[in-house]
């Protein structure tokens, strides 16, 4: 019987030795697959946290850990060691072709808002500027209103903030009206905040900055002298994530894609459910920053959000689409390589840019 009892003891003992090394040596088919994914506290860059609360990555069978990181900690993050840093992460087109130069490994995975109606150079209601709205309302056609309204800047000082997508949005501006961006205007670098407080207190000409420094200077008089596309291509979201990540673990990548589809489907029909947990969320990282009012009126309205990966085909993918990708890119590099001076050569994007190899991972799986 003692004999009986001990062959069952170790039996019982082998079996959890087994166990045990499935748990720590390799994973069974249904185990949960852990991912940690950087998202900075604005109103859009921060949306993926909407799927934690909801269950939707779970459903998935994923186990996402989500870090805040300021917008200018995203590249350090992913270009951390393995195990200290962030996975992947959502940041734009160029951020991906500026840090390229810094960390080849970087690469533009999926994109997924375009921000082509958020930024907008403001100027003030009493120094007889007139915005495009007023030129066009004169029957001139938008190309010709646009370059009027931003040629009235020659001469002029404004305030951005430097070697961003907001100093870009500005280069691309005066660029396009035929103005010289080293000689025709004078650019004052300030952070966002200061610059709008700046900008509010009587100091420059015209300013751009973030959306909710815009809501604020809106909010207090000012006028939206061009914006949106009208500045130029449009920064495009999405996820961004490292080579030897992407070529590891496709599958995760297209997961959290399909829970980044759900999100939007959601919020387009709940608008109020996503609005109070992105809102309640901002205001745990920064104080009274961002109502959930301030989410509805922003949503859809100042960038787009594709709820679908046809969507995405026809607005960012396709020659053809308002938003398409490499109009952003392009003048990312130009950007880079001629204002800023920070790159020496563009940023090819065979190997870097890889949407459209996720698109056809992902249509599959709709």
């Amino acid at each position: 019987m003692k004999n009986r009892t001990a062959i069952v003891g170790l039996v019982l003992l082998a079996l959890v030795g087994i166990a045990t090394a499935y748990l720590f040596l390799g994973k069974q088919p249904n185990d949960p697959e852990r991912i940690v994914v950087g998202v900075s506290p604005f109103q859009d860059t921060i949306l993926p946290i909407v799927g934690e609360e909801l269950g939707f990555y779970e459903e998935e069978g994923l186990i996402v850990e989500f870090r805040v990181l300021g917008w200018t900690e995203v590249l350090e993050a992913l270009s951390a060691p393995e195990g200290t840093g962030v996975d992947v992460a959502i940041y734009n087109i160029c951020g991906v072709v500026g840090g390229h130069q810094n960390n080849p490994n970087l690469v533009y995975a999926y994109g997924t808002n375009p921000f082509d109606k958020g930024a907008a150079l403001l100027v003030r209601p009493d120094e007889n500027f007139l915005t495009i709205d007023q030129y066009l309302a004169q029957g001139l056609d938008r190309e010709n209103a646009v370059s009027s309204a931003v040629r009235q800047l020659r001469g002029r000082k404004i305030i951005t903030t430097s070697n961003t997508d907001m100093e870009q949005n500005v280069w691309s501006a005066i660029t396009r009206a035929g103005l010289d961006f080293e000689r025709d205007v004078e650019i004052v670098n300030l952070p966002p905040e200061e610059g709008l407080a700046a900008f509010l207190s009587g100091e420059g000409d015209a300013y751009l900055g973030g959306v909710p420094q815009r809501f604020a200077a809106v909010r207090e008089g000012m006028l939206e002298l061009v914006s949106g596309t009208d500045l130029g291509p449009a920064p495009i979201n999405g996820f961004v994530t490292t080579q030897s990540f992407a070529d590891g673990n496709s599958e995760k990548l297209v997961k959290m894609l399909r829970v980044w589809f759900r999100i939007v489907q959601h919020t387009n029909e709940n608008i109020d459910e996503t609005a109070n947990i992105v809102s309640a969320r901002l205001n745990a990282e920064v104080p009274g920053s961002f109502s959930p009012d301030d989410f509805k009126n922003a949503w859809n309205v100042i960038e787009s959000f594709p709820p679908s990966p046809d969507a995405v085909q026809s607005d960012i993918l396709d020659p053809s689409g308002p938003n398409y990708w490499r109009s952003r890119w392009n003048a990312c590099n130009d950007y880079f390589v001629n204002v800023s001076r920070s790159m020496e050569s563009p940023v090819q994007p065979e190997g870097v840019f890889r949407m459209q190899e996720f698109q056809e991972m992902l249509v599959p799986a709709q």
